[in-house]
């Protein structure tokens, strides 16, 4: 019954950090902070969060879907299978192998990981 309740909190904050990032201006987060939410969204996954990770998740999520549906077809193209776990798993995978540049601006480097992962064919 625990574990359920915990699924349950889990939910309910990664729900309304989601329906809260829209409102979050791009410039004010950095990779840093790009790096912590996903982080969170893994414990998350692995069924080690708290609802602080919760909602993180949904900040990360709400997050990688404003910068994508901004400038897919513009600057980067993703393919039309492409889900919302893959695009962040892209990101996710370019912050990892992108230490020393996590004090740049989180859109900045998630712009990157994308142009890199899904460049367009023009």
């Amino acid at each position: 019954m625990k574990k359920r309740r915990q699924r349950v909190y889990l939910l309910v904050a990664s729900l309304i950090g989601f329906l809260m990032a829209p409102a979050a201006n791009a410039g004010f987060y950095t990779g840093q902070h790009l790096k912590q939410w996903s982080d969170a969204q893994e414990r998350a996954n692995a069924g080690r969060g708290d609802i602080a990770d919760g909602m993180h998740t949904g900040k990360w999520q709400g997050y990688i879907a404003g910068v994508h549906d901004s400038y897919d077809g513009i600057i980067f193209c993703t393919p039309g299978t492409a889900r919302l776990g893959q695009i962040s798993e892209v990101v996710r995978r370019y912050l990892i192998a992108n230490p020393a540049k996590w004090n740049q601006a989180g859109s900045v480097l998630t712009i990157q990981a994308l142009q890199d992962a899904f460049p367009c064919k023009r």
